[in-house]
């Protein structure tokens, strides 16, 4: 009878987890593998602000929260990012960068009880950058945010390393993180990127030390032109000499 089967799965779509400290260049490198893997870019942080900003009935429930200086909770949190998804087409780009999620072990936890079951997480795209590194791009010219001064810029690195540099530690674990050097020249650490986010959305999907930047190819050189054989002139024969009488 028509209709009388179960209704298909859901398909479930592609989910990279993007961390890295302040000043690690993870927002200019997530821009530039949106346009290369035709992904779509989610920040929790922006989520939360644009819910707010609309007024809706849970921007006005988050508001209230934090007005009276409470912690928007995880559950949350995953809730906009879910929202977000599926207005943007659930399963349609071909993975969904999630910047600046994991922040801690209990967003990890939360987000295993609530929204793991419904998507593929492909793995946890690692900007790695020291300290000193990330605070001297903080306070050059052009970088980091707008109020960042060297006493807000070393609070929230010591939230980093406090608190995400150790749920980084405890995902490594798993096998599926995929750690890039962010402090390279630009241009290699998107080489970088780019490798693995191709490693993840292979198939079958290749492991964090299988992804390798491809290498520039060596300059072809033409051919080099070979000198036409130089023809000697031909010898002439000395002429025969006659018998004496």
């Amino acid at each position: 009878m028509c209709g009388s089967g179960k209704n298909k799965a859901e398909a479930k779509p592609n989910l990279v987890f993007v961390v890295g400290g302040p000043g690690s260049g993870k927002g200019t490198q997530c821009e530039r593998i949106v346009a290369e893997f035709k992904c779509e870019h989610l920040s929790t942080g922006d989520l939360l602000r644009a819910e707010l900003k609309s007024g809706s009935e849970l921007g006005q429930r988050l508001g209230k929260i934090m007005a009276d200086g409470g912690l928007v909770q995880t559950s949350d949190l995953l809730e906009l990012l879910e929202k977000a998804m599926r207005e943007k087409g659930w399963e349609k780009p071909s993975c969904y960068l999630i910047d600046g999620f994991p922040r801690n072990e209990e967003n990890v936890k939360v987000f295993g009880d609530t929204l793991m079951s419904k998507i593929n997480l492909l793995g946890v795209l690692n900007f790695e950058c020291s300290a000193e590194e990330m605070k001297n791009r903080c306070l050059g010219r052009g970088q980091g945010r707008a109020d960042d001064n060297e006493e807000t810029i070393m609070k929230r690195l010591n939230t980093f390393n406090n608190e995400t540099v150790p749920t980084i530690e405890k995902l490594k674990a798993n096998g599926n993180v995929y750690t890039v050097n962010a402090q390279q020249p630009k241009e290699d650490v998107t080489k970088a990127a780019f490798a693995c986010v191709k490693g993840m959305l292979a198939n079958p999907q290749l492991k964090p030390d299988q992804c390798k930047p491809a290498e520039a190819p060596a300059p072809v050189e033409p051919p080099k032109e070979e000198a036409a054989p130089v023809e000697e002139p031909p010898k002439e024969e000395a002429p025969a000499q006659e018998d004496a009488p």
